[in-house]
């Protein structure tokens, strides 16, 4: 019989795109230079490496926020994975 013990189903149609966010036209234009205020502070190498897995800047690394850099390297490995 046709299509007997064929397990795969289709993949649903991707999503339609949403319509992008409208971006006021008058934003205003500077200059880093013309900035007022006290210098940023230099981070030491642990503080970088800390801040490279703190996305959100709460002071607390969590798991998605580690395993986020990762995630691209762990799809290519990934064979079983199912691509719509």
């Amino acid at each position: 019989m046709a299509g007997q013990g064929d397990d795969r189903t289709e993949c649903p149609p991707p999503p339609e795109p949403e319509e992008p966010a409208p971006y006021p036209l008058d934003l205003p234009v500077t200059n880093p230079g013309d900035m007022e205020g006290p210098e940023p502070p230099e981070l030491t190498r642990e503080q970088q490496r800390f801040f490279r897995y703190d996305r959100n800047r709460d002071w607390r690394i969590t798991r998605t926020e580690m395993m986020t850099s990762h995630s691209d390297g762990f799809r290519k490995l990934d064979v079983t994975a199912t691509i719509c």
